[in-house]
């Protein structure tokens, strides 16, 4: 993944995955304590209409969202950071996947899984109208059945409520799902979920060492996530 700001182990920065499965084998067979190599994605939401569409028509209601989300110090000017995230949406709302390219083997292994029976959902804490546009631009939307932005529930990473979500919709016991992160968020929101979870080692850690966090496992490639579930 390359590009102009923290990268997620996937493509564009902050996608923790989530693997849920009816599959036979379920995520039981990820071995505790072993070293497989490689991330998936989890996801979960709604469905958008046109992208761009959409978001330049929620662009209002997002910003005052994301006023909402994030703690802002005491001596930044409101309307100074008003305009700000102004000027940021709008710049990054033209330029989602503009230098972004997917990690080798991810598209190979999204397809894998998909095609082994297991449900793929995205929970990103990025904002939930620019998601199935970052997917689509990445050419992986299809993968995912479900995808959940910072905006779509009442709390997000590294709080478990998204991840119970999705393994409620689906109707999967916690103890089937997996989540896949690069980041303290992913394994510390799949901790209190009592999820298992496998944590790479690249991407959008700040620069920490992902085992601080005590993932399930550490992995240093995507690709190699199948040997583990097939193992």
């Amino acid at each position: 993944q390359q590009g102009s700001e923290p990268q997620s182990s996937m493509g564009q920065g902050d996608f923790g995955p989530i693997y849920a499965s009816n599959h036979p084998s379920g995520f039981n067979r990820v071995p505790i304590g072993s070293d497989p190599r490689g991330r998936g994605s989890a996801s979960g939401g709604a469905v958008f209409g046109d992208p761009l569409t959409r978001i330049e028509k929620s662009i209002t209601n997002l910003r005052s969202r994301l006023t909402k989300l994030y703690d802002i110090s005491d001596d930044i000017d409101t309307k100074l950071f008003e305009n700000a995230l102004d000027i940021f949406l709008s710049f990054y709302k033209d330029n989602l996947c503009v230098d972004t390219i997917l990690y080798d083997g991810v598209e190979q292994t999204l397809k894998s899984l998909k095609s082994d029976g297991y449900k793929l959902v995205i929970v990103t804490n990025k904002p939930y109208d620019f998601v199935k546009p970052i997917l689509k631009g990445l050419n992986i939307l299809d993968h995912f059945e479900l995808y959940l932005g910072a905006d779509s529930l009442e709390k997000k990473k590294p709080d478990p409520m998204p991840l119970l979500y999705v393994a409620n919709k689906f109707n999967i016991d916690i103890n089937k799902c997996v989540m896949v992160g690069d980041s303290k968020n992913d394994i510390i929101a799949a901790n209190k979920a009592n999820m298992q979870s496998i944590g790479v080692s690249y991407g959008y850690n700040y620069g920490e060492d992902i085992l601080t966090y005590n993932p399930t496992l550490k992995v240093d490639s995507f690709s190699d996530i199948l040997k583990s579930f097939r193992s």
